[in-house]
């Protein structure tokens, strides 16, 4: 029909402007060393979401991106997306640290650091111990009080930073000695030496000796250089010098042999700088002065007669035996005066002194008598008559006193 109805009621429609594109502001440096962080914030809105997915007004970066914001104001209309915020993360150069122990005390302490090419290398440690090489020798001699942790701080050429540690053990050495009776010996001697703690091993740096486990020998005089190690979980060693002096010459005079004789002179040898002893090891005797090289010796018995003659120099001492050996006196049992050449004396064994021989028959009358016995006596009597064939009795009388009695058969 062509009819227009009235107009409908009006309807207003509204257009909102967008949100201002947000602006980002950054808390510190957008460039910065891993571990680190930086704060983004957003320009104000009623909402926000980061290209992080992110819906805070600021937002911690800790790692490398760009990053942007979109804000959504009160009427619900969404911003452009802002301007990039570009954040770098350098990494760090990933220090190491190492040590050369655990080390012995008095040793080398070494410390080695990583890696190699950074921009600087900061040490500390101990004992108030710093450096800035890479590789730093703490000491060429360690001490207790360097042990412990040391840190390396190492910084690369972005001026990122790590740290390592290294824990330094130093071990004390044992604790060694040398004991011995005295630091000087004789030429010849043997001389026991001791370690402690035992178990260690003994050696001859210098001089003239030889050492058998610990049993030193002086083969010559001088001067020697002993060394104990002992080894636990360090190794320590002592040094001891013993002087060895020369032995005095010993000369204690010949060896005698006496036929009847009781006493005699001993005739060692002495030099004015030493001191002598004489002693009795076997036998029997009276030494007449002890400490004069030549003396007199007296009771002495059948057979050998021992004596000790000893010599000291001041440092070393010697000695030397002397033997005296006194025969028994040979006398027959039986003469037989025929004139035939053979046995037709007494003849009793030699004597150095003066005899006296005095013969009796079996009823105690003396037949013959001779203050100065010669071995002379044919079986006659004081007439030099022939004595008949018979046993006779004597009695020898010597000048040292001694008497000696038997009988002699006389058989013509």
């Amino acid at each position: 029909n062509g009819c227009q109805s009235a107009s409908s009621a009006a309807t207003v429609v509204t257009v909102n402007a967008l949100p201002v594109t947000p602006t980002i502001t950054t808390g510190g440096p957008t460039t910065f060393c891993a571990g680190g962080s930086v704060t983004l914030t957003s320009s104000a809105g009623t909402s926000y979401l980061w290209s992080n997915a992110a819906t805070t007004p600021d937002i911690n970066v800790t790692t490398a991106g760009s990053y942007t914001v979109q804000v959504t104001d009160a009427n619900g209309c969404q911003s452009a997306v802002s301007s990039g915020i570009e954040v770098v993360v350098n990494a760090l150069p990933e220090a190491t640290a190492i040590n050369n122990g655990p080390v012995c005390a008095v040793s080398t302490l070494l410390l080695t650091g990583g890696p190699s090419g950074v921009t600087t290398y900061s040490w500390t440690g101990p004992d108030s111990f710093i450096s800035d090489l890479q590789n730093p020798s703490v000491s060429a001699s360690a001490t207790a009080s360097m042990a412990g942790i040391y840190t390396l701080a190492v910084t690369n050429a972005n001026g990122c930073t790590d740290t390592a540690t290294t824990t330094v053990v130093v071990n004390a050495l044992p604790l060694v000695n040398i004991t011995s009776s005295s630091s000087s010996m004789c030429k010849n001697d043997l001389r026991t030496l001791t370690g402690s703690p035992t178990g260690g091993m003994f050696i001859i740096l210098d001089g003239p000796g030889t050492i058998t486990g610990n049993v030193l020998s002086a083969n010559g005089i001088g001067n020697i250089k002993v060394e104990y190690n002992y080894t636990d979980v360090c190794t320590n060693k002592e040094t001891q010098s013993i002087i060895v002096n020369e032995n005095p010459i010993i000369n204690a005079g010949p060896d005698q042999e006496l036929n009847f004789v009781f006493e005699t002179q001993m005739n060692a040898e002495l030099s004015s700088s030493e001191t002598g002893e004489w002693s009795f090891i076997s036998g029997s005797g009276h030494i007449s002065d002890i400490y004069i090289p030549t003396t007199g010796v007296t009771e002495l018995s059948f057979g050998e007669n021992m004596f000790l003659w000893k010599v000291r120099n001041g440092k070393c001492e010697g000695n030397a035996e002397v033997k005296i050996t006194v025969f028994d006196l040979s006398v027959p049992s039986v003469i037989t005066p025929n004139g035939d050449g053979k046995n037709d004396y007494f003849k009793i064994g030699e004597y150095p002194g003066r005899v006296e021989l005095i013969i009796f028959n079996q009823w105690g009358n003396e037949e013959y008598a001779n203050s100065k016995y010669l071995n002379d006596w044919d079986g006659r009597n004081n007439k030099g008559a022939e004595l008949p064939n018979d046993t006779y009795f004597y009695i020898l009388k010597f000048d040292n006193g001694k008497i000696k009695k038997g009988s002699i058969l006389v058989k013509r």
